[in-house]
């Protein structure tokens, strides 16, 4: 299901202290296992290690353009959009163009390119950096949860009976 489960004793407490994490009592986050490795807490085997000097200290201070109108409003990423923009900086991960908390400046530009081409959208990097952001808390906040006495990480899946996926179809 790929859900953060817990009973019924140990959410209540949980959100007496934390009310804000609600949504997460019943939030889907198909793509948690992807982010654990994008925002680099997963089991580093050295393969994709960067040194200093990978670093683009002076480009990075320079990262900070003015969306757009059009950005400005609400942007609905679609499921696939959503997929895709995360199969995007797990290639770039693996590639070893991530430094820190972020990608090198190069790699955004890569990023935003092919994102833009894929889906015909004029996407800046603010509107992607904006939805990497959201993603990097969605894996926090699963984080904190999975931190609690009690929660777990659910990947049990559901099972629809033939009659019923015929139904569905």
């Amino acid at each position: 299901m790929k859900l953060v489960k817990a009973d019924d004793k140990s959410w209540s407490e949980f959100l007496k202290a934390n009310p804000e994490m609600q949504s997460y009592r019943k939030k889907v986050v198909p793509y948690y296992n992807e982010l654990c490795i994008i925002c680099g807490h997963a089991v580093a085997d050295g393969r994709y290690s960067l040194s200093c000097f990978d670093l683009d200290f002076e480009n990075e201070a320079l990262e900070a353009p003015t969306p757009s109108k059009d950005e400005a409003k609400r942007i609905d990423w679609s499921d696939s959009m959503e997929q895709f923009f995360i199969d995007l900086m797990l290639e770039q991960v693996h590639k070893g163009n991530k430094t820190g908390p972020t990608f090198k400046k190069k790699t955004w530009v890569f990023m935003i390119t092919t994102f833009n081409g894929k889906f015909g959208v004029q996407y800046s990097r603010v509107v992607l950096k904006k939805r990497y952001n959201i993603l990097r808390r969605h894996y926090g906040n699963i984080r904190t949860l999975l931190g609690q006495k009690g929660f777990y990480w659910d990947l049990s899946l559901i099972h629809i009976s033939e009659p019923t996926r015929q139904a569905e179809i």
